[in-house]
């Protein structure tokens, strides 16, 4: 598939129809939220939402890259499903449904994937997994992250109660003894941070996945990313200053830019990074 002008002989090669495609199919995911936020909230609230989130935008940005450098070198494959499943996604862009277009660009991208090779198969499957990313924070945090946001609250409680004997918990609440008080929710969990980040890993390494290198720099990656987060529900849960600053557009953009500084570094450690 090619895009051609009238009475020019340039075309725009399949690679790239199907990154713009693409890129499209995930603009076409986040609008229901943008337009619903934009007319509860007005514009400024977009960015305090969170939706999308500072990795899922390095996600993007990486796995378009890849996707592009991929199609100029000839690697993404079209001359099996991939043609017909274009037409199909692009129709299917055309309803308003978030989670048909987060099932369009994981079966889209995944389909890309399977027929594209290097650069162009790397960038595929980020974009399909930026399609799964959005269903686990629809549907599965939801359902299944109670045990992860448990321990956080035991390990939040556990660390502000060196400095804060009186610090309460029940369940998700931690409660400080002047009144003040939080609950974490899926949102504010590292349940919502991990998946965009080890996308982001995966998309800026080229190392193989299972070399000991590489489960390395994730697992250390992983304790940052932890860190980060419980520092962040420490800050949230001790005074309302902390939350009106952490929850805030300057805190929560901070925490997302130190969460891509340590994908950076964690990225770096594997010694063979795209």
């Amino acid at each position: 598939m090619s895009i051609s002008t009238a009475g020019q002989a340039a075309t725009l090669p399949w690679g790239h129809v199907s990154t713009l495609l693409l890129f499209g199919g995930w603009l076409n995911m986040q609008a229901g939220s943008v337009i619903l936020t934009w007319r509860a909230d007005g514009p400024v609230a977009l960015l305090e939402s969170g939706s999308p989130g500072p990795l899922e935008v390095l996600a993007l940005w990486l796995a378009l890259g890849a996707l592009w450098r991929g199609s100029a070198a000839g690697e993404a494959g079209g001359g099996g499903l991939a043609g017909p499943a274009a037409w199909v996604f692009a129709a299917g862009m055309l309803l308003p449904s978030t989670l048909l277009a987060a099932l369009l660009l994981m079966g889209f991208g995944g389909i890309l994937a399977w027929e594209s090779r290097g650069a162009a198969r790397r960038g595929a499957l980020g974009m399909a997994g930026l399609g799964a990313n959005l269903l686990w924070l629809r549907h599965g945090q939801p359902a299944f992250g109670g045990p992860l946001i448990d321990a956080e609250a035991w390990a939040t409680h556990a660390l502000l109660s060196l400095a804060e004997p009186g610090l309460m918990r029940l369940g998700h609440q931690l409660r400080m003894p002047g009144g003040h008080g939080i609950v974490i929710l899926p949102g504010c969990s590292l349940g919502q941070t991990l998946p965009p980040a080890i996308l982001c890993f995966v998309l800026m390494h080229q190392a193989a996945p299972l070399a000991r290198r590489t489960l390395t720099a994730l697992a250390g990656l992983l304790l940052l990313l932890a860190g980060l987060n419980l520092l962040r529900l420490g800050v949230l849960a001790w005074s309302p200053a902390g939350y009106a600053w952490g929850h805030g557009l300057v805190g929560a953009n901070l925490f997302g830019l130190a969460a891509a500084m340590a994908i950076q570094l964690a990225a770096d450690g594997t010694g063979d990074h795209a």
